[in-house]
C-alpha cells in the first residue's frame, strides 16, 4: 500500500520538477526573446540614426549641388530634383517605420505564442499527472485496499452482529417469558410491568397508529394485560385477530385471548378459544404448545367440576407425548399425570398402575417433581386421619424445593365438598400449610 503511495508522491514531484524545469527553460527563452527584441530595437535605432545621418549628408550634398548648379540649371529643374529627393527620403522613413512596426509586432506575437505554449504544456502535464494519480489510487484500491481493510471491516461487522444478536436474544427471551406468564396466568413483577409500560409509551410517541407493526400492537396489548386492564386488552385482541396474520401470529393472539378471557372469568368463551388452538396444533410438530393448550382447557374444566372431561384431556397429553425423547416435552407428560392424579383423588378414583409406573420412570428421584405427588399422597391419607408426623418429614425432605406451576383452587373446592366438618377442617389446614410452603422456603 505504502509503496504505491510513495510512487504516486514521487511521480507527482517528478512532474512538478519537470514543469519547473520547463518554466525555467521557457523563461530563459522569453528572456532571450526580450533581449533579441532589445537588440533588434537597438539595431533599428542605429539604422535609423545611420539613415538620418545619410539624409543629413544628402541634404548637405544637395545644398552644395544647389550652389554648384545654381549657374547651370534653372529653378524648375532644381525644384524638381529637390522634390524627388524629398520623396525618396519620405519613402525611406516610411519603410523604416513599417519595418520597426513589423519587427515589434513579430516579437510581441512570438512572445505570446511562447507564453501560450508554456501554459498549454503546464495544463497538459498537470492533467496527465492527475489522470495517472487517479489510476494509481484506483489500482491500489482494487488490489490492496480490500486486503488491508476487509479483515477490520469484517471484525467490526462481527462485533455489531454480536451485539445485535445479544439484544435480540434478550428481547426474545423477555417475550418468551411474558408469553409463558400469560399462558400460565402468572403475575408480573413490578420491573416487568415498568419495562412493558416504557415500551408501550415509546411506541405511542414514536409512531403513528397506522404505522404500528404486529409486534407493536401485541406489546400494547401486553402492557394493558399486565395492568389488569383486561377489557381494553381484549378489544385490542379482537381487532388484531381480524387482520391478515400468519399462523404464528394468529396463535399468539389466540393464546392471549384465551388467557384474557380466563382472567375476566369468561371461562366458557376461553374454552372455545382453547379448542381453536388445539385444532390448529393437532398433527403438528408443536407438541409443547399442544400440551399446554390441553392442560389449560383441562384446568378450566376441573375448576368447573367437569372432572371426567378434564381427565380425558390429561390422558390425551400423556398418550400423545409419552414416547418423546425431549425433556421439555416429557415435562408436560409429568404435569399431565400429576393433574390426572389430583383429579382422580378428587373424584375418589384410584390411579392406574400404568400411570404410576410411567410417572416414577419420568421423575425418578427429582424432588422438584416428587414434591407435588407426595403432597397429594398425604392429602389422600388425611381424609381418614392426621398426618402431622408425615408432614414434618415432607417439610424436611423438600425444605429447599418450591412448588411450581400449581393451583390449590381445586384442592380447596374438593376439601369443602366434604360434609364431615372435622375432615373438611383437617384437609383445609393441611392445604393451607402446603400453599404457604414456598414462603417458608424463600424465608430460609
Amino acid at each position: 500500500m505504502f509503496k504505491n503511495f510513495f510512487f504516486i508522491i514521487f511521480l507527482s514531484l517528478f512532474f512538478v520538477s519537470f514543469l519547473e524545469a520547463s518554466n525555467e527553460k521557457i523563461n530563459q527563452q522569453i528572456y532571450e526573446l526580450k533581449t533579441s527584441q532589445d537588440y533588434a530595437k537597438k539595431i533599428n535605432d542605429e539604422k535609423i540614426t545611420l539613415i538620418m545621418g545619410q539624409i543629413i549628408q544628402k541634404e548637405n550634398e544637395i545644398k552644395e549641388l544647389e550652389k554648384e548648379l545654381k549657374n547651370y540649371v534653372n529653378k524648375e529643374d532644381l525644384q524638381r530634383e529637390i522634390n524627388y529627393q524629398n520623396n525618396r527620403i519620405e519613402d525611406i522613413n516610411s519603410s523604416v517605420d513599417r519595418l520597426s512596426i513589423i519587427v515589434s509586432i513579430s516579437i510581441g506575437l512570438f512572445g505570446i505564442l511562447i507564453t501560450g505554449i508554456v501554459i498549454f504544456f503546464a495544463f497538459r502535464f498537470e492533467r496527465i499527472a492527475r489522470v495517472q494519480a487517479d489510476k494509481e489510487v484506483k489500482s491500489w484500491i482494487d488490489e490492496k485496499a480490500d486486503k488491508e481493510f476487509k479483515p477490520k471491516v469484517d471484525s467490526y461487522l462481527a462485533q455489531i452482529d454480536g451485539r445485535a444478536k445479544k439484544l435480540f436474544e434478550k428481547n426474545e427471551g423477555l417475550t418468551e417469558v411474558l408469553e409463558d406468564k400469560i399462558k400460565s396466568l402468572d403475575k408480573y413483577t413490578e420491573e416487568e410491568k415498568k419495562e412493558l409500560e416504557e415500551e408501550a409509551e415509546e411506541i405511542k410517541s414514536s409512531k403513528n397508529e397506522s404505522d404500528y407493526t404486529f409486534e407493536d400492537k401485541y406489546k400494547l396489548f401486553v402492557s394493558k394485560y399486565v395492568n389488569e386492564n383486561y377489557k381494553e386488552a381484549l378489544e385490542d385482541l379482537n381487532i388484531l385477530e381480524k387482520e391478515d396474520l400468519n399462523d404464528n401470529n394468529l396463535l399468539k393472539v389466540l393464546w392471549a385471548k384465551a388467557t384474557t378471557l380466563e382472567q375476566m372469568k369468561e371461562e366458557e368463551s376461553a374454552i372455545k378459544v382453547y379448542d381453536e388452538i388445539i385444532n390448529k396444533l393437532d398433527n403438528t410438530s408443536n407438541l409443547k404448545e399442544y400440551a399446554i393448550a390441553l392442560g389449560c382447557k383441562g384446568n378450566i374444566l376441573g375448576k368447573n367440576k367437569k372432572y371426567q372431561e378434564a381427565i380425558e384431556l390429561y390422558s390425551m397429553i400423556v398418550n400423545k407425548l409419552r414416547n418423546s425423547t425431549r425433556p421439555d416435552i416429557l415435562k408436560h407428560v409429568t404435569h399431565g399425570l400429576i393433574s390426572k392424579f389430583e383429579t382422580n383423588m378428587i373424584i375418589n378414583k384410584k390411579n392406574s398402575k400404568k400411570d404410576l409406573d410411567l410417572y416414577y420412570k419420568l421423575v425418578e428421584d427429582k424432588k422438584s417433581e416428587l414434591i407435588v405427588y407426595k403432597m397429594l399422597a398425604l392429602l389422600e391419607k388425611a381424609k381418614d386421619s392426621e398426618v402431622d408426623e408425615e408432614l414434618i418429614s415432607w417439610k424436611e425432605e423438600f425444605k429447599d424445593i418450591l412448588i411450581e406451576d400449581w393451583s390449590f383452587t381445586e384442592l380447596k373446592t374438593w376439601a369443602n365438598s366434604f360434609e364431615d366438618k372435622e375432615v373438611k377442617e383437617r384437609l383445609l389446614r393441611y392445604i393451607d400449610i402446603f400453599e404457604k410452603h414456598n414462603e417458608s422456603v424463600e424465608e430460609n
